[in-house]
């Protein structure tokens, strides 16, 4: 192997590591001796991208240009850059040139794809996903952003079946003897005993197990492995069901059939009353915690209960969070006390409301938003209306039937569609879409409409 070889190998491990400064630094050195070597031009500006520094990633990309103008990988990253700095024609140019260069380049047309869909072109990023799979028909990444576009779309089923992509669900259960011992539940069937596992989030948890309602009448038995933290909300609600948190407390005997809780969809989604039941609670709150939480608030004002942020897996902010100030303008003035019902340090981002807006909050600091879920939901049944973010707290809402009002980014999770204020799961949740990437001002002037309505029609 040449030495220039061997040192970019060494410059990919560090950068498979996520160590971009000491990968620029290694890659100047070298660029001294070999300034020739295109590759580390390129590498350089995945870096500055990795690390938010765009500017010097574009410099990269177009100094790597002066020795090569026909790599479509360098287009492609290329356009990645400007798709993160939300510059959709420089980044659409880009992704074009990419697959205009090498008309088997898949990722270009993932890529292309996801444009498309962040700026709600779902027609567009279905079309060019299929294209995408028509040259690798097994990417994971394909299926699953065609998924998405497919079930935000209410094309539930070729949906529900790209949606089996989200995770290597064979694999999964060949590894695991207890759920490979039966056969996965094709719908069919009734006069069974079925055992439904989680696989993800806490709201997409609470989302799919709103399909309860539609079973539990229907199946013979029902055992559910659920988050520990739920356990006890649904025993209360679903009394006739066998609620789990580990899965050895399961024998074989104990089930005929099995199925992740994410693919409800594509078993029932034919059914006629796949939709039917929206307009009941299916969760149930503890009622003596409610009323004490009832009588410590005041009863000549109205109680509105709020969440404004989620974290990815990186531990930082995601699309759909909200600037706080958004809540103390929306209900500055307003005969209101507020009720904090997002988890986390959020101190801080409180006293703006207090002393900015002058808005009374009661913490209710012995409900841990994280862990106790069956308390959140007593604060949530305690408040008159929610407004939040689209996050976990307006499932739960939704299930308790709580008037509630959510914020949504342009392009929100699936169960939310593509437009329209209603939506197909929960009849108590209205929706209040962003217009454009990035901008709350639409959803912030629809929501402040509603709500001096909602105050003037409960004076």
């Amino acid at each position: 192997m040449s030495l220039i070889k061997a040192e970019i190998n060494k410059l990919l491990d560090l950068f498979n590591q996520g160590l971009f400064r000491e990968a620029l630094r290694k890659s100047n050195d070298l660029i001294k001796e070999f300034s020739s070597e295109k590759f580390l031009f390129k590498l350089q500006g995945v870096c500055h991208m990795e690390l938010n520094e765009f500017a010097l990633a574009e410099k990269k990309f177009k100094e790597f240009l002066v020795l090569d103008q026909n790599d479509p990988e360098i287009f492609n990253n290329l356009g990645i850059l400007f798709h993160r700095q939300s510059q959709y024609q420089k980044s659409l140019t880009n992704f074009k040139k990419a697959i205009s260069l090498d008309k088997n380049y898949f990722n270009a047309f993932n890529n292309l794809g996801c444009l498309f869909r962040d700026y709600g072109l779902f027609n567009d990023a279905i079309k060019t996903f299929r294209d995408g799979l028509a040259i690798n028909s097994e990417n994971v990444e394909l299926h699953q952003n065609l998924s998405h576009c497919l079930l935000i779309t209410r094309q539930f089923e070729t949906g529900s079946l790209e949606y089996n992509w989200r995770w290597a669900i064979n694999q999964i259960i060949e590894k695991n003897s207890l759920i490979n011992s039966k056969k996965m539940w094709d719908g069919k069937d009734y006069n069974i005993r079925l055992l439904l596992w989680r696989e993800q989030g806490l709201g997409d948890e609470i989302f799919f197990l709103n399909f309860l309602r539609n079973l539990r009448k229907k199946i013979k038995e029902i055992k559910v492995i659920i988050d520990r933290r739920l356990k006890n909300i649904y025993e209360e609600s679903f009394p006739e069901i066998t609620f789990y948190v580990e899965q050895k407390n399961l024998l074989k005997a104990d089930f005929d059939y099995h199925l992740p809780i994410g693919n409800l969809i594509e078993v029932l989604h034919h059914r006629e009353d796949f939709l039917s039941y929206k307009n009941t609670p299916y969760l149930l709150s503890n009622k003596h915690k409610v009323n004490s939480f009832k009588e410590e608030l005041p009863k000549e004002k109205k109680i509105i209960g709020i969440a404004w942020k989620t974290l990815n897996k990186a531990g930082t902010l995601d699309s759909k969070s909200i600037d706080i100030s958004i809540f103390g303008k929306l209900l500055k003035d307003k005969n209101c006390v507020i009720v904090p019902l997002q988890y986390g340090d959020v101190q801080s981002e409180l006293g703006i409301l207090r002393d900015r807006y002058g808005l009374e909050i009661f913490e209710f600091p012995l409900v841990n938003r994280w862990s106790d879920i069956d308390g959140l939901a007593a604060l949530i049944d305690s408040c008159h209306l929610v407004i939040s973010s689209s996050n976990s707290i307006v499932h739960l809402a939704g299930a308790l039937k709580k008037p509630t009002k959510a914020f949504l980014p342009l392009v929100p999770s699936f169960w939310w569609s593509d437009d329209g204020k209603e939506n197909a799961w929960y009849e108590s949740v209205k929706l209040y879409r962003q217009k454009e990437l990035e901008s709350w001002s639409e959803p912030y002037y629809d929501i402040k409409n509603d709500i001096e309505i909602f105050f003037d029609c409960n004076v």
